[in-house]
C-alpha cells in the first residue's frame, strides 16, 4: 500500500511510489467481474483487503467499480499491478484487524478497515508492525466506489526505524542505486520500474540479513 512527505495528486511517468506520505493519491481502476449482491459492504471491504494483502491484482480490481475513484496505493490505474510487484520486492505486508460499517445512506455504505503492516523487511529484521492505519471504503452495489488511505508513517515509527536507515544505508554502501530506486537523491519516494523493483527486492533482502543477522 503502500508510505509518507508531500506529493502530487498524481504520479508522473515513471511510476513512483511515495512511501512518507500518510494520504494516497488519486486512481482510477478499470474493474472486471460482477459484484456480488449477497455479500454485504463490511464483507466487500475485508475480502477487497486481504486481497491486496495476497498482492493479487485481479482479485483487487474485481471488487472496483469501474469508475472508482481511490486515494489509495499511490499509484494510478497502470501503476497499481507495479506497486503491487513493489510490495511483494520490498517485504509490504498488510496485517488486517477489522473492518466495520461507520455509515449508510443514498450514496453507499463506508466502511472503515484497519491495519497494520511491515515494510522494507521489518518483520524479518524483528521491528514492526506499525499501526495507525486505516481504509475507508464506499460500497455501493456491491463495489467499491471510492477508497481513502491512510498510511501513518511518523508517529508509529516506521520512519525512523525503517525508511531513514534503510535510505541512509543505501546511500552509503550503494550511492549508484540511489537515483534508480528513489528517483531523486531526497529519498522520499520509490520508483515504480522494472529495474528499480529488482534492486529493490536485492537491497533489502542484503539490509535485512546485516541488520537482522
Amino acid at each position: 500500500m503502500a508510505i509518507s512527505e508531500p506529493s502530487s495528486a498524481r504520479v508522473p511517468k515513471p511510476l513512483r511510489r511515495n512511501l512518507l506520505i500518510d494520504v494516497g493519491l488519486v486512481v482510477v481502476v478499470v474493474a472486471c467481474g460482477v459484484a456480488d449482491q449477497t455479500a454485504t459492504p463490511v464483507e466487500i471491504a475485508t475480502a477487497f483487503v486481504e486481497a491486496y494483502g495476497a498482492l493479487d491484482a485481479e482479485t483487487v480490481a474485481s471488487y472496483l467499480d469501474e469508475d472508482a475513484d481511490l486515494q489509495l496505493f499511490n499509484a494510478d490505474s497502470e501503476g497499481l499491478p507495479m506497486a503491487l510487484r513493489w510490495d511483494q520486492a520490498a517485504g509490504f505486508e498488510v496485517l488486517l484487524d477489522s473492518c466495520a460499517e461507520t455509515r449508510s445512506g443514498p450514496a453507499g455504505s463506508v466502511v472503515r478497515c484497519d491495519y497494520d503492516y511491515h515494510a522494507i523487511r521489518s518483520e524479518e529484521i524483528g521491528l514492526g508492525p506499525y499501526s495507525g492505519n486505516w481504509l475507508d471504503l464506499t460500497v455501493v452495489d456491491g463495489k467499491i466506489t471510492s477508497a481513502f488511505d491512510h498510511l501513518e508513517t511518523s508517529s508509529n515509527g516506521f520512519s525512523s526505524e525503517m525508511w531513514e536507515p534503510f535510505a541512509a544505508w543505501v546511500a552509503e554502501n550503494h550511492p549508484d542505486d540511489v537515483i534508480t530506486m528513489y528517483g531523486d537523491p531526497s529519498q522520499t519516494a520509490m520508483e515504480l520500474t522494472d529495474e528499480a523493483i529488482a534492486l529493490w527486492e536485492e537491497r533489502t533482502r542484503e539490509y535485512a540479513d546485516v541488520v537482522g543477522g
